[in-house]
C-alpha cells in the first residue's frame, strides 16, 4: 500500500459489515469497486477492482482469482462460529454472506499458515485508525513473521518491541524470555540464562542483540523491561 489506504478500500475496511466476497478479494490483494454479482459462490471475475499494493485499477489475473477461492475455500474449512458473526444469521449460505469486519479479522489472521499479507493490512488499518487492536488476535503467530519490523528505533529489537507491544499491552520481560526459550526470533542473537537458577525464573537472564550500526549490546532483564516500556510509549504517542 504504498499510497495508502485508497477511498475504496478505506470505506470497505472503516464499516461495521463486509460481503465475504469482498473481504476473501482483499485478503488476496484486491479491492472490489463494484458490487458483488452472483457467480455461484465463487469470485466475482467480470466487476472492477484495484490493487490494494497501489492502488491502480487492475484486472486480477486467474491465479488471483484462484487465490480469492482459496480464501473462500479457508472460510468453509474454519471452525469460526459465521452464523453469530453475521449481519443476517438466518441467511447463511448462498452466493455471499454480510459479516462483521472485525471478525473477519479475527478469522483471516487465525489462518494457518500466518499469512503476512493480512497481517501487514490489519497493522496499516490499526495504524491509521481504522480497526481497533483486537485482544483474541493469535500474538503468538502474529509474532514470528519473517519479514522484520519497520525502521523505527536505534535497534531490531526495539523495533519489534514496538510492532508486538501493540498486540500486548501486558508484556513483560519474563513472557519475552520463556518465548525466546522455545524460538529465537531475528532481532537478537541470543539469550543467556542464569545456571545457578531454575529455567523459570528469568531476572538473571541476559541478552544479546545488534543494533542497525552494528553494535553488540548484552542488557539484562531490568533494560529489557525498560524498553518494553519504550515501545509501548512509542505507540501510545503514535496512536494520539
Amino acid at each position: 500500500m504504498s499510497n495508502g489506504f485508497f477511498k475504496e478500500l478505506e470505506d470497505a475496511l472503516d464499516n461495521e459489515w463486509i460481503s465475504m466476497q469482498d473481504i476473501c478479494a482483499i485478503f488476496a490483494g484486491f479491492c472490489p469497486i463494484e458490487p458483488y454479482q452472483s457467480n455461484f459462490g465463487g469470485p466475482d471475475i467480470n466487476r472492477r477492482y484495484k490493487r490494494i499494493a497501489d492502488g491502480e485499477e487492475v484486472k486480477p489475473s486467474e491465479a488471483d482469482f484462484k487465490e480469492m477461492r482459496h480464501y473462500l475455500d479457508k472460510w468453509s474449512l474454519s471452525d469460526f462460529d459465521i452464523q453469530s458473526n453475521s449481519r443476517y444469521p438466518n441467511r447463511i449460505g448462498g452466493n455471499d454472506t454480510v459479516i462483521s469486519v472485525r471478525f473477519a479479522f479475527k478469522v483471516g489472521l487465525g489462518f494457518r499458515p500466518l499469512d503476512e499479507r493480512i497481517c501487514n493490512l490489519y497493522d496499516a488499518a490499526v495504524d491509521a485508525g481504522i480497526l481497533p487492536v483486537e485482544p483474541s488476535v493469535p500474538v503468538e503467530e502474529l509474532i514470528k513473521q519473517v519479514t522484520p519490523a519497520p525502521k523505527l528505533s536505534q535497534s531490531p529489537l526495539q523495533d519489534y518491541l514496538i510492532k508486538i507491544t501493540k498486540y500486548e499491552s501486558d508484556l513483560t520481560a519474563g513472557k519475552l524470555f520463556a518465548r525466546w526459550e522455545k524460538e529465537k526470533p531475528y532481532c537478537i542473537n541470543e539469550i543467556i540464562p542464569d545456571k545457578n537458577e531454575p529455567k523459570s525464573y528469568f531476572l538473571n537472564y541476559r541478552v544479546k542483540f545488534t543494533t542497525h550500526s552494528q553494535k553488540v549490546i548484552e542488557s539484562d532483564y531490568g533494560a529489557l523491561e525498560s524498553a518494553i516500556n519504550r515501545a509501548k510509549k512509542f505507540n501510545n504517542k503514535s496512536a494520539k
